[in-house]
């Protein structure tokens, strides 16, 4: 005749309560979870590393981009940083910013640059000045034009560069040219406030 074990409730309930219903890898551990919150310890289950894999097999190389252009080089002389002020001109005139005899080289590209400061006394929001770089006396290239559409007194920032190339011994200066008239402008001149003149060789671009 077959036997027949039971269980009463409580028992029931407590195997219930003990059945593992979650696991986690906390760390290297194995933590279970019992249905009633009790968390189980079960111990280290990472295995040691396994040795390294071989390495893949390189790619090949990309196409080689295209090449950028020549960087400056070097400056060609010293630049020119004058403190000396200049009278104001009511007329187109020099803004005392000269380099004589730069030798050139045919095929190189050249940078003239400029930094000024104007002090503008306009009577005529329209006035206009136009600042140029000059090649043996002759306009060459525009730096900049100064416009600012006002009256009174103000100080208007001088900041241009011009690239070009030319050949043999040449004269270069920097000129102001009043285009319409209406202002008087200053040149800066001082110990914190110079007039800078420079050129950059940028070599064969």
């Amino acid at each position: 005749m077959a036997l027949v074990t039971g269980y009463t409730k409580e028992r029931m309930k407590e195997i219930e309560d003990e059945t593992i219903v979650d696991g986690d890898i906390v760390g290297t551990n194995l933590i279970l979870a019992q249905r009633n919150g009790v968390l189980i310890d079960a111990g280290v289950v990472v295995g040691p590393q396994g040795a390294p894999g071989t390495n893949g097999t390189n790619g090949t190389n990309g196409a080689t981009g295209p090449a950028g252009p020549a960087g400056p080089t070097t400056l060609l002389g010293l630049p020119l940083n004058l403190n000396t002020s200049l009278p104001t001109l009511t007329t187109s005139g020099s803004l005392g910013l000269a380099r004589n005899s730069v030798p050139l080289v045919a095929g190189r590209t050249y940078g003239f640059n400029i930094n000024l400061t104007l002090e503008w006394a306009s009577v005529q929001p329209d006035a206009e000045w136009h600042i140029w770089l000059r090649m043996n006396s002759v306009n060459w290239q525009r730096f900049t034009v100064i416009k600012p559409g006002i009256t009174g007194i103000s100080y208007q920032d001088v900041r241009g560069t011009c690239f070009g190339g030319a050949s043999g011994s040449t004269n270069f200066d920097v000129w102001a040219q009043e285009v319409v008239d209406g202002a008087n402008i200053t040149p800066s001149g001082s110990a914190t406030l110079k007039r800078d003149f420079w050129i950059t060789d940028y070599g064969v671009v």
